[in-house]
């Protein structure tokens, strides 16, 4: 039971972070008889910029948030007869 538990709650406090800043280019070619008369690249880029939330969220992506987190749940598996 106390393993679950454990397992329950580190899923529940994860925090995945996903690729935030992915680019792509598109490439536009202009010819003409068959020569290349110009060449022009356009970067594309999806930006994701962090919503500033609630404490909770201010303290998980904080250094201070994640060793506290991990602190906890080490002391967690611990106490439930872990290691």
């Amino acid at each position: 039971m106390g393993k679950k538990l454990l397992l329950i709650l580190v899923c529940t406090m994860a925090v995945t972070i996903v690729s935030a800043n992915e680019c792509t280019y598109k490439t536009e070619t202009i010819t003409e008889n068959g020569v290349v008369i110009s060449t022009k690249e356009i970067k594309v880029c999806n930006e994701t910029v962090p919503i500033q939330g609630s404490f909770w969220q201010e303290l998980m992506y904080s250094k201070e948030g994640n060793e506290l987190m991990w602190n906890f749940l080490i002391g967690t598996y611990y106490l439930l007869g872990g290691g």
